[in-house]
């Protein structure tokens, strides 16, 4: 009988000892990248920086950045993205996508779009001023040109091929003490009221 009692007081120290040990085995370390990102309307392939994790895409000009088709994205096997791609994206500003899996890695996706912008009168002086903030084109001409007889040889105010001028700008002709106004329309819903002067 005392050895029963001996063998079921082992069993139950057992019990008691297993049950205080904690699963305290941490979990591996995965690095968690973004391995390609597709999308419409870029002007090179996407790149994929790891170290930064960040990805930067630069826009064609008839791209509207804030609708930008990311057409396929992959990430590291096993990984969980917190944005589902595909999908329409708004890149005015930075987007950012968190990889979760063991641990958390946040991701940022920007873009960048150059526009080109220039104005151009007949007899010009230099470079045209080009203020895109305040929607100013300014061409400088000498001091003797004939300011009610100014040709217009070439603008663009906004972007290659879906940009409208409303009026058209090389129907204006006097510049003599003022300036004129023309809607620059893109993107389709995009309007901005440029002003154009010549300055002697």
């Amino acid at each position: 009988m005392r050895r029963v009692y001996k063998y079921m007081l082992a069993a139950l120290v057992a019990v008691a000892v297993s049950g205080c040990i904690e699963n305290d085995i941490p979990y591996p370390v995965i690095k968690l990248d973004i391995l390609s990102f597709e999308a419409e309307g870029l002007k090179s392939p996407a790149v994929i920086n790891p170290t930064e994790q960040r990805v930067s895409l630069e826009l064609l000009e008839t791209t509207d950045p804030r609708r930008v088709s990311v057409t396929g994205v992959s990430v590291s096997e096993g990984a969980q993205s917190d944005v589902s791609f595909p999908g329409l994206f708004d890149l005015r500003a930075p987007l950012y996508v968190t990889l979760s899996m063991y641990q958390e890695y946040e991701w940022v996706v920007t873009a960048t779009q150059h526009i080109e912008r220039y104005f151009h009168v007949e007899g010009q002086i230099g470079d045209s001023e080009i203020d895109v903030v305040n929607h100013i084109a300014t061409a400088y001409v000498p001091m003797d040109t004939d300011m009610n007889n100014i040709k217009v040889t070439a603008i663009k105010l906004g972007p290659e091929e879906v940009t409208s001028y409303t009026p058209d700008p090389f129907s204006f002709t006097s510049y003599e003490n003022t300036v004129h106004n023309v809607t620059v329309s893109y993107y389709g819903d995009i309007e901005e009221m440029w002003t154009l002067r010549v300055i002697p």
